[in-house]
């Protein structure tokens, strides 16, 4: 018979391989569009400022409500051109994760 500790391992290894796996998902999706999203980082750059605050503000709150990729894309639309062409790419990335991963690469671009 498996003894408790052992089945809380064994789920514990499972989950941590689930997210390894979207993780490696996230990540893909992300290198998949890296040349687009560099090249509307870099025009973000030349943004006025409003409208970055306002993207990173929207990134921030649908990786917080784990809003879908769909909603997400809506309201980046909303703010005009730079919105539009970061969410031609963020409908491209899938998950969270890679939603995070873009918000970081903003806020350090």
């Amino acid at each position: 018979m498996t003894s408790f500790r052992d089945r809380v391992q064994k789920s514990r290894e499972n989950a941590t391989k689930v997210a390894d796996e979207q993780t490696d998902k996230d990540l893909k999706a992300i290198l998949e569009n890296v040349d687009d999203l560099e090249g509307i980082f870099n025009e973000l750059k030349l943004t006025d400022q409003a409208t970055y605050d306002q993207l990173i503000t929207i990134v921030e709150k649908a990786t917080e409500r784990n809003e879908s990729i769909a909603t997400v894309v809506d309201r980046l639309k909303a703010l005009g051109e730079a919105g539009i062409k970061l969410a031609a790419t963020v409908g491209n990335v899938t998950g969270p994760g890679a939603l995070k991963a873009v918000l970081g690469a903003l806020k350090e671009s």
